[in-house]
């Protein structure tokens, strides 16, 4: 449930982000990033990563955990977080963090820190684009692809913009999604995912959705070359129909 709703979400955002294509683009784009963001696809590399992850011995205590009352309300909190309905209230009002009280905020921040925050801001910030960009360059002939270090340039600029971005989304995302827990059930999450059990489900976890992320980008960039080369062979304005203006051609 929770990989089908980010699949719809990314989804979304991808057919927002190719609008202003003529009809005949966009519907070969917006046909092409649903593909590459299938629910089915994204759970079966998810699987695979996550089962590669987790040691049969850790199995039992992490699934008591998770069967507990307050693992199951943690499930049921995290699957509500991600529904469109609560997604776009959390973006109708953002500076959560920022609001909660002192002993509150030091919680969260700890809780991010035994949830591995650091690296996940990291890897999301870096991979997903890379990968998307790389795969885009790579489908392309030549003579139309971006020049190397115009494309350094862009891979660093972008992947610095979302660690920012990053930096400031999840200090929030944390305070909306838990504020229905008390500050001792937030005790309790904590010692769990530091513990060694938990830390194994936390990277298990993360590791498994970034490289779902990962393998998803990767086909969005085919699916951009795809497109631009189908423009060009149509002969249709490249810079007017540009998928995103921040993904130059080198025409």
């Amino acid at each position: 449930d929770q990989l089908d709703s980010i699949s719809k979400q990314i989804c979304k955002k991808l057919k927002e982000s190719s609008s202003y294509l003529i009809p005949e683009l966009s519907e070969k784009f917006d046909s092409l990033a649903e593909k590459s963001y299938s629910a089915d696809d994204l759970l079966a590399t998810y699987k695979k990563e996550f089962v590669k992850n987790i040691q049969e011995a850790d199995t039992s205590k992490i699934l008591e955990w998770l069967s507990s009352p307050l693992g199951k309300k943690i499930s049921k909190i995290e699957l509500d977080s991600i529904s469109p309905q609560t997604f776009l209230s959390f973006e109708n009002e953002r500076n959560y963090f920022s609001k909660l009280s002192k002993k509150r905020k030091e919680i969260i921040t700890k809780l991010m820190k035994v949830a591995g925050t650091d690296e996940v801001m990291l890897r999301l910030a870096n991979e997903p684009f890379k990968k998307m960009m790389e795969a885009q360059q790579k489908n392309m002939p030549d003579n139309f692809k971006i020049k190397q270090d115009k494309l350094e340039r862009l891979i660093k600029k972008i992947q610095a913009d979302n660690y920012e971005e990053y930096k400031k989304l999840f200090p929030d995302s944390f305070a909306f999604v838990y504020a229905e827990l008390n500050n001792d059930e937030l005790a309790q999450m904590i010692s769990f995912f530091d513990s060694h059990d938990g830390k194994k489900l936390i990277f298990a976890s993360y590791s498994a959705l970034i490289e779902a992320l990962n393998s998803a980008s990767e086909k969005t960039g085919i699916a951009i070359s795809e497109t631009l080369l189908y423009a060009k062979k149509n002969k249709l304005d490249i810079k007017q129909n540009n998928l995103n203006n921040e993904i130059p051609t080198n025409d």
